[in-house]
């Protein structure tokens, strides 16, 4: 037992006492009561030696006055706040799958990135196209891919054919534009919010086919933007991805499941160092990122690569599907990857210079000369271009949104103060015109579309905030804003903001790159400069054994609470438990030998579905007639009746088999169907028929949060943003706080500094803290 004394109450002077004995005194059980009832204090043992079991009663609801309770932390704001510890009471998984209907006609893969004239269409590898570019075109911008009549005449259909720009953006140039023709003519061109009466006749008529096409002539204004086109007969014109006009996930067109936590990268930025060759310049910023400067000299090859050995090539490669790759753009230097396996080098099995996936095999990974070597490249005579690359390594056929590798799943969650801006970070190199000031990824605040930054400081030095919106999902930036005072952010997709700064009259004479002259500078959001606040950011990285699933919580079991771990063993906790409750599990399917795939029959004479009973004990039961509660890359979630009534898809049923139908494998000849999954492996996530959990080994992490003074904005790292319930103090005075303790709800103090639990006791006229420590 540790105590703290906090100071000493005084009370009248009473008379002189007898000497009492010596003793001893610890905490032993710390029990919860009902709102309203008394505190108890009973003592289990000797006058000599207590033992003091202590009963605090729970706040009451409503009680709301000093300690507030958030729900879904990611997106609230929580004001006023006091610097105090912030106690997390529940973070809830979440699964995202990408769901199509097929009423995307356009293809995004089939336009490359080009530069021109002055203007650069950059294909950002997710269905959109950045234009960048200033004054007029200097000769004509035109990138095109045809849809040829054999194609064009499967996938369009009589009835209207219309255009879109998924942002709602009127205007760009180059244009994006659609071109109907046959061997005659041009029919019509379709721009943003056009539509046209595609009748069965034009369909039918000789050499009937459909061009997409950025286009503009020579001395046209360039007119800079992001978007994201749709060509569409189908649907509302909400934009997704181009699945050959078919719903996903299909086999065709699997989609890739997301879970909060994962880790999206598996490349390891810290393998590649900074380094220099040929007049280019590589260098690794530290947060996932690398710059590269300088003046090729195109006269050779240029590598920053690394050869991995084969056990570490299985931590980023361990598990068989198919693989992407991504930086940002399509530029050189292109980031790659070559493998070895089977005696021989495989080059380019992965480049941001072409969108190839790579498909992964078992038989790959179980070689036992499989390794890799990756790193940046650009070959003797091409263009450089000087920029800041994202690169990542990803499962899935979709790119997800951009995440420095960690290597294991972890979760963080941070709170910020109101001043979005740390002085420290005043720092960095002067280009002639401004201060650039990097800040690191997990540095940056989360912010939205439609959300408005103001700039304030405290000094007549006339200089500007500039920022720069970073689109962590492309990987690249969207614009570069100078303002002063206030703006609103208008990037489509999430972001992040970086800052930099530039003097209009004495550059560099006015901007110092130390901080010796004491100009306070803060960004905030909203359109009100408010009193200047320091920096405040703290953070917790909660380490996870695997990802949250959707119905997976992080959680806490209080003392003498029962639960059951993952063995199926029942135990006690005896102080507060934190770890992971699961309700569902991940396994990827491979066609091994081990899984036991089976036929079953369908209601259709010599058609068969497939089912594994490998998970009966395992997966939650469904009635046959209701949609199963499963996740799958590659089929969609139907009732088991369905996949018995031969609709493709993917289902659980009341005994706990996962049952696929395929007519593609609709034979008895179940090897058909493991070849097929070898090459390519199917993904399911399912729900668990007894959840379980999971503490975690190291307790600590999730006692270091603190709110920040005024106001705190609360986020997590995960770009699902995951809901979190926590406790936030609001105000330093009442029961709540004390001398830097914080009362949970629950009934238990939480130390600000160690984030012990603590409950109040009185020794020797002192108002005593004690720690509670396992018995």
């Amino acid at each position: 037992m540790a105590k703290i004394n906090i100071g000493k109450v005084v009370g009248p002077i009473g008379e002189q006492g007898k000497q009492g004995p010596s003793g001893t005194m610890k905490v032993g059980k710390v029990s919860t009561l009902q709102p309203g009832t008394a505190a108890t204090v009973t003592n289990t043992g000797t006058t000599e030696n207590a033992v003091l079991d202590f009963g605090i009663p729970r706040g009451v609801d409503g009680m709301t006055d000093l300690v507030a309770e958030y729900t879904d932390a990611a997106e609230h704001t929580c004001s006023p706040t006091v610097s105090a510890p912030v106690v997390i009471k529940e973070i809830t998984g979440k699964t995202e799958q990408v769901q199509t209907t097929g009423a995307q006609l356009f293809n995004a893969d089939r336009i490359p990135t080009k530069s021109a004239g002055g203007a650069t269409l950059t294909n950002n590898g997710d269905g959109s196209f950045t234009i960048t570019g200033s004054g007029t075109l200097q000769s004509t911008f035109d990138v095109r891919y045809i849809i040829e009549n054999s194609t064009a005449i499967k996938l369009f259909k009589a009835g209207k054919l219309k255009c879109k720009l998924g942002n709602g953006i009127q205007k760009t140039t180059p244009t994006f534009t659609v071109q109907i023709e046959n061997k005659q003519s041009i029919i019509r061109t379709l721009t943003n919010n056009f539509e046209y009466d595609l009748t069965q006749e034009i369909i039918d008529s000789d050499g009937f086919l459909v061009q997409v096409v950025f286009y503009a002539p020579p001395n046209t204004i360039i007119e800079s933007e992001t978007i994201k086109p749709i060509m569409y007969q189908d649907g509302n014109g909400d934009w997704e991805p181009y699945t050959g006009g078919k719903p996903s996930p299909s086999p065709d067109y699997p989609q890739d499941i997301w879970t909060v936590g994962e880790n999206r990268n598996c490349f390891n930025f810290a393998d590649i160092p900074s380094q220099s060759a040929n007049g280019i310049v590589c260098t690794n910023n530290g947060d996932g990122s690398f710059t590269f400067s300088g003046t090729y000299d195109k006269k050779a090859n240029v590598a920053f690569s690394k050869t991995y050995t084969h056990a570490e090539t299985l931590k980023m490669f361990n598990s068989s599907g198919k693989y992407g790759i991504s930086h940002g753009d399509m530029l050189h230097p292109s980031f790659y990857v070559d493998a070895y396996y089977n005696g021989a080098w495989h080059n380019g099995v992965l480049s941001t210079a072409y969108t190839t996936p790579w498909n992964i095999t078992s038989e790959i990974i179980n070689a036992s000369d499989f390794y890799i070597r990756l790193g940046f490249y650009i070959s003797t005579g091409l263009t450089f271009t000087p920029r800041t690359v994202y690169p990542q390594i990803y499962k899935g056929t979709n790119k997800p949104g951009f995440q420095a590798c960690t290597q294991a799943p972890v979760l963080k969650v941070k709170c910020q103060g109101k001043n979005l801006f740390k002085n420290e970070w005043r720092k960095g190199d002067w280009n002639g015109s401004a201060q650039d000031i990097r800040i690191s990824t997990d540095q940056r605040i989360f912010l939205k579309k439609g959300q408005k930054v103001t700039f304030s400081y405290n000094t007549s030095v006339p200089f500007e905030y500039g920022i720069i919106q970073l689109d962590l999902n492309g990987g690249h930036a969207w614009d570069q804003i100078w303002k002063s005072g206030t703006f609103t952010l208008s990037a489509e997709y999430d972001m992040y903001i970086a800052p930099v700064f530039a003097d209009k009259t004495n550059k560099e004479a006015s901007i110092s790159l130390d901080n010796t002259k004491n100009v306070n500078m803060q960004i905030e959001l909203g359109d009100t400069a408010t009193p200047y606040t320091p920096y405040h950011h703290s953070d917790i990285t909660i380490p996870l054994a695997s990802p949250l699933y959707s119905g997976d919580k992080i959680c806490c079991v209080q003392p003498g609470e029962s639960y059951v771990d993952a063995n199926g063993n029942t135990s006690v906790a005896h102080r507060v438990l934190w770890g992971v409750m699961r309700t569902n599990q991940m396994v990827v399917f491979d066609g091994s030998a081990d899984e036991g795939w089976e036929y079953e029959v369908t209601n259709t004479t010599g058609v068969f579905r497939k089912k594994i009973l490998k998970y009966m004990n395992r997966v939650e039961n469904v009635a046959v007639s209701v949609k199963a509660r499963i996740y799958s890359d590659c089929y969609s979630a139907m009732s088991a009746n369905d996949t018995y009534l031969c609709k493709q898809g993917i289902s659980v049923d009341d005994a706990g088999r996962i049952m696929v139908y395929d007519e593609a494998y609709n034979t008895k000849d179940t090897s058909l169907w493991n070849t097929h999954l070898k090459n390519n492996p199917l993904t399911v996530v399912f729900e668990i028929a007894t959840p379980y959990f999971e503490p975690f080994a190291d307790q600590s992490p999730l006692h270091n949060l603190r709110s920040a003074d005024d106001l705190t904005y609360m986020y997590t790292n995960d770009p699902l943003k995951p809901d979190i319930t926590v406790d936030v103090a609001k105000q330093a005075a009442g029961g709540y706080l004390l001398s830097g303790y914080m009362d949970r709800s629950d009934g238990i103090m939480v130390d600000a500094t160690t984030g012990a639990e603590c409950v109040l006791g009185m020794e020797n006229g002192l108002l005593t803290v004690y720690e509670i420590e396992e018995e």
